[in-house]
This record gives C-alpha cells, structure tokens and sequence, in this order.
C-alpha cells in the first residue's frame, strides 16, 4: 500500500526536517519505545537514527496508522512537490504521546 503525509504548514515542515530529511538520534529515546519496536530497531541497525513520523490524533489519522504496515511505502509532500519516499519499518503499536513530547515537543492529544 502507498500512503502519503504533508508537511506544508511551518511546524510540519519544521518537524520533517528534524526527523525525515535528517535522521533522528533515536538512541536517546529507545526508553519510550516498547521492547518489539526496539528489537525490530537492532535487527535492521536503526536503533541508533531513524527516519521517522507522527500525526495529531483524529478519526483519519488514527484510521491511516491502523492501517499501516511494515513493508508500505510512504510519500511525504509540502509546498508543492514530493521531498522523501521510503518503506515502512516498523511502527508503535499505538501512538506514544511520551515519545512524541520527546522529540517534537508537542504531545498526541
């Protein structure tokens, strides 16, 4: 499956530079993550930086993350073209507001 996410408002594209186009040091964050994700992390050597994503709860965003599996790929789009695509690796089995306060400073609610 192909699923796509904007960043075209400026927080959204500030917080896409911070953990898609540059990698996150994910390493210092590994305690809000729950030991599958972390063990799917080490076998695939990202336990250290990951390109990654979150979304503001809602019925579509909360749908799209169900939805979504190891394996999808994925488009990002702001302003007017697509920046990044990749494959999913692995996500959080439901969304993590303390790991989102970690990194983006804001949490899921």
């Amino acid at each position: 499956m192909l699923y796509f996410f904007t960043a075209s408002d400026t927080t959204a594209y500030k917080n896409f530079k911070k953990t898609i186009q540059k990698p996150y040091p994910i390493k210092e964050s590994l305690n809000f993550l729950d030991p599958v994700t972390i063990e799917k992390l080490k076998l695939n050597n990202s336990d250290k930086k990951v390109h990654m994503w979150g979304a503001k709860p809602g019925p579509s965003n909360l749908r799209n993350l169900n939805n979504l599996k190891e394996e999808d790929s994925i488009i990002a789009y702001s302003q007017g073209e697509f920046l990044y695509s990749g494959k999913i690796l692995c996500k959080t089995p439901k969304p993590n507001q303390l790991l989102a306060k970690e990194v983006w400073a804001k949490s899921l609610d």
